[in-house]
């Protein structure tokens, strides 16, 4: 894989690298309840 890729800035290179792969992970498998815990057991501040 190149160090800066010079389609580095597209969604394609994105998801060709593995972009978003959680968030359709949550979108398919996941109820909002089960996301929510995701989130408040990550402690995110601010």
């Amino acid at each position: 894989m190149e160090a800066h890729p010079s389609d580095s800035h597209t969604r394609e290179r994105y998801e060709a690298t593995g972009g978003y792969a959680t968030l359709r992970k949550a979108l398919a498998e996941m109820s909002p309840e089960q996301i929510a815990d995701e989130v408040k057991a990550a402690n995110l501040r601010g």
